[in-house]
C-alpha cells in the first residue's frame, strides 16, 4: 500500500519541465566553476614553471661563476707549476753545461745537451698552455 498515490503523467511532465532548466543551470554552473578551477591550476602551474626557470637560471649563473673561478685557479696553478718547472730545468741545464765545460766528459756533454733539449721542449709546451689560457682569458 502506497502512502501517496502515483502522480499523473501530466504532473510528472510539469515537474520535469520545471526542474530541467534548473538542472541545466546547476550543471552549467558546475562546469563554469570547474573551468575556472582548471584555469587557476594552469596559471599556478605556469607561475611555478616561471619560478623554477628563474631559480635554475640563478643556479646556473652561480655555477658558471664557480666554474670560471675554478678554471682561473687551475690556470694560475698550472702557470705557477710550469714556471717552477722551467726554473728547475734551467738550473739543471746550466749546472750540467758548466759541469760538461769543466770535465769535457762525453757523458756530461750529452747530459747537458739533453737538459737543454728538455728545457726547450718544456718551454714549447708551456707556450702552448699559455696561449690556450690567453685564449680563454683575453
Amino acid at each position: 500500500m502506497l502512502l501517496f498515490p502515483a502522480p499523473s503523467p501530466a504532473v510528472v511532465s510539469g515537474w520535469v519541465q520545471l526542474l530541467t532548466p534548473l538542472a541545466i543551470a546547476i550543471l552549467t554552473m558546475i562546469n563554469v566553476i570547474a573551468a575556472k578551477m582548471s584555469a587557476n591550476r594552469a596559471l599556478a602551474a605556469q607561475l611555478a614553471t616561471v619560478e623554477v626557470k628563474s631559480a635554475l637560471e640563478i643556479h646556473n649563473n652561480r655555477m658558471d661563476n664557480k666554474m670560471d673561478t675554478l678554471q682561473a685557479t687551475s690556470d694560475a696553478t698550472h702557470t705557477l707549476v710550469n714556471n717552477a718547472m722551467a726554473v728547475q730545468l734551467r738550473i739543471t741545464a746550466i749546472a750540467l753545461r758548466r759541469l760538461a765545460e769543466l770535465t769535457n766528459s762525453p757523458t756530461d756533454i750529452q747530459a747537458a745537451t739533453e737538459a737543454d733539449k728538455f728545457l726547450e721542449i718544456h718551454m714549447a709546451k708551456q707556450a702552448q698552455v699559455d696561449a690556450a689560457i690567453e685564449k680563454r682569458n683575453p
